[in-house]
């Protein structure tokens, strides 16, 4: 199913690719598009066909300046219409780990494959946060949940043990 709605994400057709728009903003529960620059519902519905940017031009509400900073940021391929990964969250310390693009994608993970760092320490919240800054660790891992990778090196960090997850179906 994720990889079904990825191909969705971005089209390719005869040579032309629809990207969305990077201004572009779902908002639930009918999944209609908005402009995150005019707040107002996007006639295009964020969907941009590379091949006819007349098209573009013409109904994005944008300012023709920002018309123009979206155009060159899809053109030199900066931006390729990936707004998420279906299914997949972010390990915020890969985040800031990882550089460039390709390397973001690799701090996407599936959810099972996420842990929240509580339930590994026996610390109540306040040591917790203090631990982590003797340790020039972001306090935000203490609230995030983490990718097993990240958990262990913050866990080690801590000084505590790390975890060993098993080979099954879902680790």
């Amino acid at each position: 199913m994720a990889s079904i709605l990825n191909e969705v994400m971005c089209l390719y057709n005869e040579g032309m690719v629809n990207v969305y728009c990077p201004w572009g903003t779902i908002r639930l529960p009918i999944d209609l598009w908005y402009c995150k620059l005019t707040d107002d519902v996007c006639p295009i519905q964020a969907d941009i066909n590379t091949g006819e940017w007349e098209q573009f031009h013409k109904f994005c509400r944008a300012w023709p300046e920002r018309q123009q900073e979206i155009r060159q940021t899809i053109e030199t391929g900066r931006y390729d219409g990936r707004h998420h990964a279906v299914g997949k969250y972010y390990c915020p310390r890969c985040s800031d780990k990882l550089k460039g693009k390709e390397s973001q994608l690799k701090a996407l993970h599936y959810e099972w494959e996420l842990e929240d760092l509580r339930l590994y320490v026996l610390y109540d919240e306040r040591t917790l946060r203090v631990e982590l800054l003797k340790r020039h660790i972001p306090l935000y891992v203490a609230s995030s949940s983490l990718c097993r990778n990240c958990l262990n090196e913050v866990l080690s960090k801590l000084g505590l043990p790390t975890i060993e997850f098993g080979q099954g179906a879902f680790t």
